[in-house]
């Protein structure tokens, strides 16, 4: 029974490759799996050793490189394997590297603009509860805003005759002037001004 159906799995692999379908796997294989298991062997089969690329770097090498990416120092794999070749003394190929930044979890993304001034640390520490320590310390907490205000003139569709061009005359000339709000909600106090640029406002 186990001979017959190797026969018919044998067939039907001959089959799909002289119809144009391709080989699941080579004669030498294809002989291990059938035999082995049949029909349910040559669906697992696939090509390929099935082991992963070594690593190239050391576990220091690798933490440094993993900082770099978490700074969003590299665009492309080939800025990341220049890196390696010259931080790290390691010459990687765009494949391997490929492989790793993908195991590793890493995707290309898009990062978030932050002012130059600004202390990631201290808004992160914010975020995970610096307004109710700061509530329960007494301290002053603003929520503060700012919006521009501006009159730039506009043209609106209006009713004229076909084929004739209105014509009509504008302002071409920007002008702002910004409102800065800040608001105590513990206090109800409310502070505002209006200022050329926000810039220079203290």
């Amino acid at each position: 029974m186990a001979g017959a159906v190797d026969v018919e799995t044998r067939g039907a692999i001959e089959a799909s490759e002289g119809a144009g379908g391709g080989s699941a796997c080579d004669d030498s294989a294809m002989g291990e799996v059938v035999g082995g298991g049949g029909l349910e062997e040559v669906a697992r089969h696939r090509l390929g050793s099935g082991v992963r690329p070594y690593e190239a770097w050391t576990p220091v090498q690798e933490q440094r490189l993993r900082e770099a990416v978490s700074e969003g120092r590299f665009r492309t794999i080939g800025e990341a394997m220049a890196w390696c070749e010259k931080e790290l003394g390691v010459v990687v190929s765009y494949e391997k590297l490929y492989y790793w930044f993908r195991r590793w979890g890493y995707r290309k993304k898009v990062p978030r603009p932050m002012a130059e001034k600004a202390d990631a640390q201290a808004q992160e520490a914010w975020k995970k509860g610096g307004l109710l320590a700061a509530l329960r310390r007494g301290e002053e907490v603003v929520f503060a805003d700012e919006m521009r205000l501006g009159l730039l003139g506009q043209v609106r569709r209006v009713w004229g005759r076909r084929g004739e061009k209105l014509r009509r005359r504008v302002e071409l000339r920007y002008e702002w002037v910004c409102l800065v709000l800040g608001v105590d909600p513990m206090k109800g106090r409310l502070w505002w001004d209006w200022v050329k640029r926000v810039r220079g406002w203290r």
